[in-house]
């Protein structure tokens, strides 16, 4: 329509700026292109009104940070569940249980597997919300505390069973 109305012989300046805006909003789209998943540029959420809901391509450092606190503390939650099973424990999670009376190795590859896809997909939806009730950021936050809480449990278990 606007290169209809400059051959009409409008000037530029009475072509308003929204006749050369396209029909669709890219905004409405939260993860329309591959490319941006794993080489994108945006690191901040730009406009006030997209606050929410938003995808990241680099997440902030905090975040970052975050989520390899949880790898660590997943990787030391598999060793130190390891040597309760080895001292008679038992696996309290039912997925991972049925994984740990197969094969040991299955069981440490299964659990940081889903735990660093998770952490992925997570990181990636960082500004989203969860069941309108808080942020993916939160959840996040609430996991790395979750860890903390049962890293320090499973210490006391080892730590009352060499006594």
């Amino acid at each position: 329509m606007n290169s209809e109305l400059l051959r009409q012989g409008a000037s530029p300046a009475t072509v308003t700026f929204n006749e050369y805006r396209s029909s669709t909003d890219r905004r409405q789209s939260t993860s329309n292109s591959s490319y941006y998943w794993f080489f994108g540029r945006r690191k901040t959420i730009r406009r006030e009104q997209d606050k929410h809901n938003q995808l990241v391509d680099i997440p902030a450092t905090n975040h970052v940070l975050m989520a390899i606190s949880i790898m660590i503390l997943s990787v030391t939650d598999a060793f130190l569940t390891l040597n309760i099973l080895a001292t008679g424990g038992i696996e309290v999670n039912p997925l991972l249980d049925v994984v740990v009376q197969k094969d040991i190795q299955l069981f440490t590859y299964t659990k940081l597997a889903l735990t660093g896809l998770c952490i992925i997909f997570l990181t990636r939806y960082i500004h989203f919300r969860l069941f309108n009730l808080f942020s993916v950021a939160r959840f996040m936050q609430l996991t790395l505390t979750g860890y903390t809480m049962l890293i320090s449990y499973q210490v006391v278990i080892l730590s009352s069973q060499l006594l």
